[in-house]
Parts: structure tokens; C-alpha cells; sequence
């Protein structure tokens, strides 16, 4: 299994086509604005994703095709429960996505601009890399006490390196 982050393309045209991949970028100050993972369903490679408008499972080619990034590959390097995986899978597919939390998890750094994104207590809609802490939590290799609210892509990608879950050196898949 794979984390997989998405680093858009360079210009203004894709700027004007993807706004909100590059106000990730801004606010986050990361050259990631995506984070994913991959799954096998059916003996074939599916990305799983947060991703406007809901959380969705899509066939690789499809998510290369249609991301327009380079995908930054970092395999996982911690044992992995499949059995939890495929609960993980069955409580996340179509969850609805968190754009306010996903701009809440820069902005909240920022004091004042952060309340105007504050989230609702028991929200259940989910952004992409607090997506994926959730996954770390549930598989065990991140303790629960981590607040997945608080992270962007590049702060969860640093998350993966430090304890040791995904190899250091990525693969490139576009």
C-alpha cells in the first residue's frame, strides 16, 4: 500500500482551472495541496479520496488522468490489519467533503481568520489528510491523542516520515 500526494502543475492557466489546488498550496505553504491512498478491490488498484464532493474509491488511471499532478508515492512500510483497512473503507466511502475544515487546518494557525473557519463540534464531513490520520490512527501507527483536524498534506507527509510508516524516498507515478 501506498500514500500517495498530489502536486499540481505549474501555470496560470491550470490556476484559473483548479483555484482551490492552489489556495492549499498558498495557505499551507506545501508543494502537496492532495493526499490519498491506494486500495485493491476486485484484484485492481483504486485510489481511496477524500475528495470533493464526496469520499470516493477511483481506478489509478482514472485519478492520474483527472488529478493533473504529479503523484508523489511514499510506500507503507509498517505491517498492515487488511481486516481494518476494509472496515476503514466501508465507514469512509461517501462521506461528504470538508472544504471549510480543509481551509481550517491552515487558517486555525492564523488566530482571528481561523474562527471564520471553525468547525461545528460532531461535523462528520472529512478533508483529505485528515482523512488519512484517521487511517494511520485506526491501523495504530498514529496515536489517537493527534489532533487530525490540524494537518495539511505536506504536515502529514512529515507525520509518515518521522515515525518510520512510509519509506523515505517516493516513487513517481506521473
Amino acid at each position: 500500500m501506498y500514500f500517495l500526494f498530489f502536486k499540481p502543475e505549474f501555470g496560470f492557466r491550470h490556476f484559473l482551472r483548479y483555484p482551490f489546488k492552489w489556495i492549499i498550496r498558498l495557505f499551507s505553504q506545501s508543494k502537496f495541496n492532495h493526499v490519498a491512498h491506494n486500495i485493491i478491490k476486485d484484484g485492481k488498484m483504486f485510489i481511496s479520496e477524500a475528495k470533493s464532493p464526496y469520499h470516493r474509491h477511483i481506478k489509478l488511471k482514472d485519478c492520474i488522468k483527472e488529478a493533473k499532478s504529479k503523484i508523489y508515492a511514499y510506500k507503507i512500510i509498517k505491517p498492515i490489519d487488511y481486516d481494518k483497512v476494509l472496515q476503514f473503507e466501508k465507514q469512509i466511502l461517501g462521506k461528504v467533503y470538508d472544504t471549510k475544515g480543509a481551509i481550517y487546518s491552515e487558517a486555525h494557525k492564523w488566530g482571528l481568520f481561523g474562527k471564520l473557519f471553525k468547525r461545528k463540534k460532531g461535523d462528520k464531513k472529512q478533508f483529505c489528510s485528515e482523512t488519512e490520520i484517521e487511517f494511520c490512527q485506526d491501523q495504530g501507527w498514529i496515536s489517537k491523542e493527534v489532533n487530525e483536524n490540524l494537518y495539511s498534506p505536506q504536515e502529514f507527509l512529515e507525520i509518515l516520515l518521522y515515525f518510520n510508516i512510509v519509506e523515505s524516498t517516493p516513487e513517481i507515478w506521473r
